[in-house]
């Protein structure tokens, strides 16, 4: 009977492997994700982007070129600013050196 449990128990895991798999990136937001007003300076909501292309850090101040295909909701960075290991978006001369 455990061999059979194990079986089934694997079958599930695939399943669940191939449908997160084969989700559709672009796909509207899921419905408890609320667009939402970002608090913090600098900040704007974005909608489906990369976790590793979604905003410039002063650690990393170029985005990409190589970009995850996965889908993350959010407060990020503006265009020319950079977040700062405080988690504030910043100017580059604002960038802590070194």
């Amino acid at each position: 009977a455990s061999m059979a449990v194990l079986r089934v128990l694997v079958l599930v895991a695939i399943c669940a492997l191939i449908l997160q798999a084969s989700a559709d990136p672009r796909a509207a937001a899921p419905s408890w994700i609320t667009r939402r007003r970002c608090t913090k300076r600098n900040e704007v909501f974005k909608e489906c982007v990369s976790s590793s292309c979604s905003e410039a850090k002063c650690w990393k101040p170029v985005v990409g070129p190589f970009c995850t295909d996965d889908c993350q909701y959010g407060c990020f960075c503006r265009k020319g600013f950079f977040r700062n290991r405080r988690g504030n978006c910043v100017k580059w001369n604002r960038c802590r050196r070194g």
